[in-house]
């Protein structure tokens, strides 16, 4: 019914104003799809026999994901002429896209039947390939990262000036001396997926990461995160849905510092081809091994929108926001209760000879509940964080990275204000 009524739209249209080819060509070589597939269904209305228009009007129809649109384009391309191997690749992108599996491999089977040349075949196998991957009930991936970093301060020290301490009669203390040093750091990755569809629908996504980071000098700095997590998910068409629940675990210089179960819920969806947005909402309970005054439950909201612009070089903007309240579960401590605001931006493009470039920036305020006994004010942080990484693909599944951050905590309660930079190399090895 929705085909029939942007055919009967189009035709409208086409009686009434006409069609041009040169500018619906032109959108089409200037990969502007969304008006090459109007330019296309109004050729198609005053040319409905033209294999030609029908192709292109099909192709720039599955480029906005209009699928439904890009399917009945093509099935008129093939009445007018069968052999078409183009159109059948096209559809079965189409199929693909839709997670109808078993059609997209058809139809690249009669592709494969087809003469084609050696450097086509071979793109269309290794999309076959895909497409019987995808088919695969048990899907595996991963990533092993290793990198050497160094942090201007690694104890987020105030420095060597001088604090007021109103609680003792506006007593003066010093800060401590910052502190410098550099560290390796290795990071393990293993995602598992089970399809439980066959049109796509639910599958189990399960994740487990492992990170380690080794200090030259202070090694009492020493950490070591384990992360496991599951999470049923629902896919269909241009929305996704998931359930995560995982468990983190965290040692400091060998030592059992922190484990939190968590829950939640998490939802993307496609607006257009070049707009996502992404949400979630995270329960987190934090229980700490040395220190029980600790413990908290947090509350997690986060959301991003993602946009791609597409000139003559593709960048992407990230606008990021969050959340997060942390209730005490034992009532002692003053800095524990608390609401934090996240605000955050990230920019990313390729540059010349193929390397990415990301420009980001991060704000995060936290306000604290409780009214510190020893500055007889509730404490207030604002952490601005800025960063830049550049990385680039030796191979498919090899890349290396730089990257640089600048930290910058302001606190209205002096020992913890403080500032700075962190550099790190790394080797990423996917597969």
């Amino acid at each position: 019914m929705k085909t029939k009524l942007s055919l009967v739209a189009l035709c409208v249209c086409g009686v009434l104003y006409g069609a041009n080819v040169e500018e619906a060509k032109g959108f089409y070589d200037a990969k502007a799809y969304e008006e090459a597939y109007h330019a296309f269904g109004l050729l198609v209305v005053q040319t409905p026999q033209s294999p030609e228009y029908n192709f292109l009007l099909g192709h720039s129809a599955l480029e906005t994901k209009r699928y439904d649109e890009a399917l009945a384009a093509f099935e008129r391309v093939l009445m007018l002429d069968p052999s078409h191997a183009r159109t059948r690749l096209e559809m079965a992108r189409v199929y693909f896209e839709t997670g109808q599996l078993e059609l997209a491999s058809a139809e690249l089977e009669r592709v494969l039947g087809a003469t084609l040349p050696s450097n086509i075949r071979e793109v269309v196998l290794a999309f076959k390939a895909r497409v019987d991957g995808a088919m695969e009930k048990h899907r595996v991936s991963g990533a092993v990262v290793l990198g050497v970093g160094y942090d201007t301060n690694i104890n987020n020290d105030i420095g060597k000036r001088e604090f007021i301490i109103p609680a003792f009669g506006g007593l003066l203390l010093e800060g401590g001396a910052k502190k410098s040093d550099s560290f390796a750091f290795a990071t393990a990755v293993l995602n598992h997926s089970y399809d439980m569809g066959l049109r796509g629908g639910w599958s189990m996504e399960q994740s487990g990461v492992f990170y380690s980071k080794l200090h030259r000098h202070t090694t009492e700095n020493n950490l070591a995160l384990f992360s496991l997590s599951t999470a049923p998910t629902f896919k269909e068409g241009r929305y996704s849905v998931a359930f995560p629940v995982g468990f983190d675990k965290v040692y400091i210089d060998g030592k059992g510092y922190m484990s939190a179960p968590s829950l939640g819920v998490k939802g993307s969806y496609l607006f257009d081809p070049t707009l996502q947005g992404e949400g979630s909402y995270t329960l987190r309970r934090s229980s700490y091994s040395q220190n029980k005054l600790q413990d908290s439950t947090s509350h997690i909201f986060d959301g991003v929108l993602r946009k791609v612009f597409v000139p003559e070089n593709p960048w992407m903007v990230a606008l990021r926001a969050g959340y997060t309240k942390d209730d005490e579960r034992h009532s002692p401590r003053t800095d524990v209760e608390a609401a934090k605001w996240r605000y955050g931006v990230e920019l990313s493009r390729v540059l010349p000879y193929g390397v990415q470039g990301t420009l980001s920036y991060l704000q995060t305020q936290t306000r604290y509940s409780d009214t510190d006994a020893t500055f007889l004010t509730k404490r207030k942080d604002t952490r601005d964080e800025f960063g830049v990484r550049l990385s680039y693909a030796v191979s498919k599944t090899l890349s290396v990275g730089l990257n640089a951050s600048y930290v910058e905590n302001s606190s209205n309660h002096a020992p913890f204000d403080y500032d700075k930079v962190t550099t790190t190399a790394s080797v990423v090895w996917g597969f």
